[in-house]
């Protein structure tokens, strides 16, 4: 596998991969040949410093000068970098130097009648599909310049991703390329609690769920002494309710010490509500704690 450039003098330059003994040959040592102009025969090839990912690309372009631009790939701890080193004519190729962030490949450069240099390679975001195409530009006789994005963020062969797409909530896609990725929308529904509390007592008096929508599901647990079997019940919403009274369940039940009441409003596709009332001390209001969960997670968490 090589790239082949020639300069508008008719000198040129082929850059070529020769296969290292690491991961099945994935991994090359790039080598560089060059030929003047009405030049018989290669010269001898120069192995730029490696190695370099075969499968993630590598180019090669040659200035009106003689100066050569190659761009590789390079994979450290895991993930890929566009690497790029430049020899100016008669001398050395340069410190091979990063030209992107990690999770870039790909790169292809091209040089100008100026002899200003552009890179462009696919720039990845994290370990998702999402990629944006990314360029650094070197004029001539410089250093080569920040990169910078010319594209926003899609996936290759994913015809659902694209601008103006049906964005799905709570998943790590970006799938109509807004750079904004959708959280999943969280129940709305509310609980409070209404206690007698006196010395050496906590007694319940009221449960209230407010703002419920059709599909809610809420589900009341008791832990702890004191609990009854009317704390334990599941109730399906079937259509939207203001104001969902759970007095019967609670009232007269005093808790003992250390005892916890939990209301948990969940909807599909939605954030799950959990709110605690846990009794701290006796002669006291229970410490109220609202808690969220999402779909697929294995525990509650902070909202």
């Amino acid at each position: 596998m090589s790239m082949l450039t020639v300069d508008p003098a008719g000198a040129a330059a082929r850059l070529r991969a020769r296969a290292v003994a690491a991961f099945g040959g994935a991994l090359v040592v790039l080598a560089l040949l060059c030929a003047g102009a009405q030049a018989a025969a290669w010269r001898p090839p120069l192995d730029l410093p490696g190695p370099a990912d075969r499968d993630a690309g590598f180019d090669v372009a040659a200035a009106p000068d003689g100066t050569v631009v190659a761009v590789w790939t390079r994979t450290t701890e895991g993930k890929s970098q566009v690497m790029g080193s430049v020899r100016p004519p008669g001398g050395a190729f340069s410190t091979p130097e990063p030209l992107g962030a990690p999770s870039g490949g790909f790169p292809r450069v091209t040089v100008d009648g100026r002899g200003d240099a552009t890179v462009v390679w696919e720039q990845h975001e994290g370990n998702s599909a999402l990629f944006t195409i990314e360029q650094s530009t070197r004029p001539a006789g410089g250093s080569f310049l920040a990169p910078q994005p010319l594209s926003s963020p899609t996936a290759e062969a994913n015809p659902a991703i694209h601008p103006g797409a049906r964005e799905i909530r709570g998943n790590a896609v970006d799938e109509n390329c807004d750079k904004v990725k959708e959280p999943f929308p969280k129940v709305s529904a509310n609980a409070s609690l209404v206690v007698l509390f006196g010395r050496g007592f906590v007694q319940l008096k009221t449960l209230k769920v407010s703002a419920l929508e059709r599909r809610d599901t809420v589900k009341l647990s008791c832990k702890g002494g004191g609990c009854r079997r009317s704390l334990r019940a599941t109730i399906r919403i079937k259509r939207k309710t203001r104001l969902l009274l759970l007095t019967k369940r609670v009232k007269s039940v005093r808790l003992d010490r250390r005892a916890r009441l939990t209301v948990r409003v969940s909807h599909p596709g939605f954030v799950a509500r959990i709110f605690r009332f846990t009794v701290k001390r006796l002669g006291d209001v229970p410490e109220r704690e609202e808690l969220c969960q999402p779909p697929g997670a294995k525990r509650p968490r902070g909202c």
